[in-house]
Order: structure tokens, then C-alpha cells, then sequence
């Protein structure tokens, strides 16, 4: 049997990374990369679209960090259940800031804190665990696949939010596409869209919002004020919707009941909810970039003098 040298040298490479990364923030230019001991350093020293490799650790911030240019930061995740047992990626102390200058960045698997924008487009936030999300004269946020408590907009626009579970509310959006989320709270905004949402609090009226193809907890009518609505289902209760009863479980229990009517509520027969949709919720909630999500290397070789070394590299796609 011939070996595989190639292979055998990719594994040993991703294996060289992936230890000598665990402690140290990789930031990645093209081919060259360079290595940083704390990730302030790392965003300081980064050029603008760079990518920012977060190894799987609790990262203690000093205060909110500030991405004040076009860079990537990408995590190991934040389900435990579907990282191998590696340490999640958390950001502690703190959250992350877009200011200014940043304008097509990228977060994703790492659980923090918040989120804030400020007077920025194109900003991509997907497969996070976030406390909050504060947007504030931004446009065209994309916010896909996350699990977190509340999204609050500020003159912000042009926002497509979806496939996320949001325990609280989503409030104060413009022109904004609001689709197959798990919404707990109360929700808002003007001249949105909400299409395919459970949604588990009340409306605001007076929007000029639509809302179609929606299920509620509650019972509403529409038009309500100025918002319009049709083939929304009312008095859904959480028990016979969710696989997980409650719509404060985790995300991968949140799928739909077989029984629900919420299978086939959804625009031209689809699922409501963040199992739903062109771009359905990834239940490991992982990054899509590969990354090592278990190692198991032998202390000593065997009698043969080989040596046992088990890596298992995974990503989702998307």
C-alpha cells in the first residue's frame, strides 16, 4: 500500500496550527500569517481584510473591542455539544464595536457579550452566541443563524435578519426583511417585512409593516393600524409547535413538531421558524471554515513504532 505523504503532511500541519494557535491569535494575509498573545494586539496589527483566527478560549477583554477596519473573526464555535469538546470561543468582559471604516466585516463562532454598529453596511454577524445586538445608523446588516436576546435598531436599514432564535425582541428597524426567526419578545419597526417568524410577543402598530405567513402566540387581526398581514396563524402555543416545548430552549430543540401547522404555514408551503426558509438554521451553529475539533495523539508509538494520532477536522457548509 502506498502512504500518503500528502495527506499525512496536511494532518501535521493542521495539527502544528491548531496547537500553536490555541493560545495565540492568528491573523491571516493571503499566504503569510503572523501570530499575536492577546487579540487586541491581533486587530491592531491586522490590515484591512485580513482574517483573525479566535482560538477556542475564554478571551478576557479590557473593554469593548473596536473594529475600526474590514476584517474576519472568525471562532471555533459555541455549542459544546458540537465542538468535540474543545474550549468554545468566548469573549468575556466585553463585546465587539463596529465603527466607522469597517464596513464588510464578518464575526462568527464566538459567544459574547454584544454587538454594536455604528454608521456602518455590510456587516455580516452568523452562528453567534450574543447577549445583544445594537445597531446604530447602519445599513444592509446581516444577521443570520444566531442565537441571542435582543436586536435593536437606531436608524438602521436595509437589514435582512434570519434563521435566528431572539429571546427578546426585535425592535426599531427600517426596511428591513425580518424572516423565518424564533421571535420571544416584542417586535417593531417601519416598513419591515416579517415573513415565516414564530413570534411570541405582541406587534407594534403604525409601522406600515407586512406580516404574512407568521405564527403568533397571541391572537391579532390584521390591518392593525397601519400594518397589514394575511395567512398568519393565531394561538400557536409553544408545546405544540416546538420538539423542545419552550420557545427558550436552545436552538437545535426548536425544530417543528410533525403535528405543528407551523410545517407547512410558511411562504408557498414552507416551515415557519429558523428551520425554514432559503437558508436554514445549522443545528451545530459552527463556522464554515474547517478547524480541528478533536486531537488525540499517543504518548508513545507501538511495537511497530507507529504512533496513534486521531484528528477530526469539521465545518459546516455556508
Amino acid at each position: 500500500m502506498r502512504t500518503n505523504f500528502f495527506l499525512i503532511a496536511v494532518i501535521a500541519i493542521c495539527f502544528v496550527t491548531e496547537s500553536k494557535a490555541q493560545q495565540k491569535f492568528n491573523v491571516q494575509n493571503g499566504t503569510k500569517t503572523a501570530f499575536y498573545n492577546d487579540l487586541e494586539t491581533a486587530v491592531q496589527q491586522a490590515a484591512a481584510g485580513d482574517t483573525i483566527y479566535l482560538p477556542g478560549i475564554t478571551i478576557q477583554l479590557q473593554e469593548d473591542l473596536v473594529i475600526d477596519k474590514k476584517l474576519a473573526l472568525i471562532g471555533v464555535g459555541w455549542d459544546m455539544d458540537s465542538i468535540g469538546g474543545q474550549h468554545l470561543t468566548i469573549l468575556d468582559n466585553g463585546g465587539v464595536k463596529f465603527s466607522e471604516g469597517s464596513d464588510g466585516s464578518l464575526i462568527t463562532g464566538c459567544q459574547l457579550g454584544s454587538i454594536v454598529s455604528e454608521n456602518v453596511s455590510d456587516i455580516i454577524i452568523l452562528r453567534n452566541n450574543i447577549g445583544t445586538i445594537n445597531l446604530n445608523e447602519s445599513n444592509n446588516i446581516n444577521i443570520w443563524e444566531n442565537n441571542n436576546a435582543w436586536i435593536s435598531g437606531n436608524n438602521t436599514s436595509g437589514c435582512f435578519i434570519e434563521n435566528n432564535k431572539v429571546s427578546g425582541g426585535i425592535n426599531y428597524l427600517r426596511n428591513s426583511f425580518i424572516i423565518n426567526n424564533v421571535i420571544g419578545g416584542n417586535i417593531s419597526g417601519s416598513l419591515c417585512i416579517f415573513e415565516n417568524n414564530f413570534i411570541a410577543g405582541s406587534h407594534g402598530e403604525n409601522g406600515n409593516n407586512t406580516f404574512n405567513n407568521n405564527a403568533f402566540r397571541g391572537n391579532y387581526t390584521f390591518p392593525a393600524g397601519t400594518d397589514i398581514g394575511e395567512n398568519n396563524l393565531m394561538n400557536q402555543s409553544d408545546a405544540d409547535t416546538f420538539v423542545g416545548e419552550n420557545i427558550n430552549d436552545i436552538p437545535k430543540n426548536l425544530q417543528l413538531k410533525p403535528s405543528s401547522p407551523c410545517k407547512t404555514a410558511g411562504m408557498y408551503g414552507t416551515e415557519i421558524g429558523i428551520y425554514g426558509g432559503t437558508r436554514p438554521y445549522k443545528a451545530g451553529a459552527l463556522p464554515f471554515n474547517p478547524h480541528v475539533s478533536k486531537s488525540v495523539i499517543s504518548t508513545r508509538t507501538d511495537a511497530e513504532g507507529k504512533l496513534s494520532v486521531e484528528i477530526v477536522v469539521t465545518a459546516q457548509d455556508r
